[in-house]
């Protein structure tokens, strides 16, 4: 069985929520840039049936962020019934559709729909320190970030605030898992300010998808490309090379990861930390930092990290 999905959104003919951080950004967290956007939606119009979006070097965060999602979503419900007094509470669905925006080509799949019943409820932004009430109903978009133990990034909120700006809702939380397993939430209000901004450059996104306009970034203002085509000084053969390098030592990094994982595998199911196999020394180790004592920084907890090595040894 698959992971599970919540996307409605047709790439190509609609854009999701989650995009719009790198159309009003410019790029987004994991280096993509609008412009790639822009070409892939493109190409898909061109071909519908053809052109994939979706990219798999980042379908194990999607993958984790799937299969976490009912569990944290119910986590969210969970904390915030039990801010309720008097009768109230909270309830969460997960949509079976998506919230769309049909003026400017939007589609927002949410992660779930919170819902107050009875009074209002407090809860209290731990950014700010300021209480916000809320009432009716909301957004809850989950995030798993391994990498970011603060506040959700603000590509994150671009997307709430799109999902807020296409289902009418007025309050959102962002559900974030983090670093060493720490879960914590996030309330946003509704900001017509920003829906403004997302509006005009959603608008300026679709001019240049069905005009094919290419974005000029602002690096591309500021430099002067002299035309080497007629006599490219003998390095265009040295560019090819070059980049058919760079594409081995990515295809080779990851062979080179999945053959440490597999060997260290193998060595612990046979409980064994130290192997010679012929002239080769292979060691599977737990590397344990000491714990610091505190001076003029804070002190530090003791940690642990793996080590791996494989040499050669010299019988000279």
């Amino acid at each position: 069985m698959g992971a599970p999905k919540n996307k409605f959104s047709r790439d190509g003919f609609e854009v999701g929520a989650s995009k719009i951080g790198v159309i009003v950004l410019g790029e987004d967290n994991f280096g993509r840039t609008r412009e790639s956007l822009r070409q892939t939606f493109v190409e898909i119009r061109k071909n519908p049936d053809v052109i994939p979006l979706d990219n798999a070097q980042f379908q194990d965060a999607a993958d984790r962020g799937n299969y976490l999602e009912n569990g944290l979503l119910q986590w969210v419900s969970d904390k915030l019934d039990k801010l309720c007094e008097g009768g109230n509470s909270v309830s969460m669905h997960k949509p079976t559709d998506g919230f769309r925006l049909p003026k400017y080509k939007i589609c927002a799949s949410l992660d779930g729909i919170l819902e107050v019943h009875g009074d209002k409820i407090p809860f209290t932004d731990p950014q700010t320190g300021k209480v916000i009430w809320l009432e009716g109903k909301g957004v809850c978009e989950i995030k798993t970030q391994g990498y970011n133990d603060g506040p959700p990034s603000y590509e994150n909120i671009l997307q709430v605030q799109t999902q807020m700006l296409c289902s009418g809702f007025k309050w959102a939380i962002i559900g974030k898992l983090g670093p060493r397993l720490k879960f914590s939430m996030y309330v946003y209000q509704a900001d017509p300010a920003i829906h403004e901004i997302i509006k005009e450059k959603i608008s300026d996104f679709w001019n240049k998808v069905e005009n094919d306009i290419p974005y000029i970034t602002e690096e591309d203002t500021d430099k002067t490309y002299d035309d080497w085509s007629s006599n490219d000084r003998g390095i265009t053969q040295m560019v090819a090379d070059y980049q058919l390098a760079d594409s081995e030592i990515k295809k080779w990094t990851d062979t080179k990861d999945q053959l440490k994982d597999a060997i260290r595998s193998i060595m612990v199911q046979e409980n064994c930390n130290y192997v010679q196999i012929d002239n080769k020394r292979i060691a599977s180790e737990l590397i344990t930092r000491k714990a610091t004592v505190e001076k003029l920084v804070p002190a530090k907890p003791q940690t642990q990290y793996e080590k791996f090595t494989v040499k050669d040894i010299n019988n000279d």
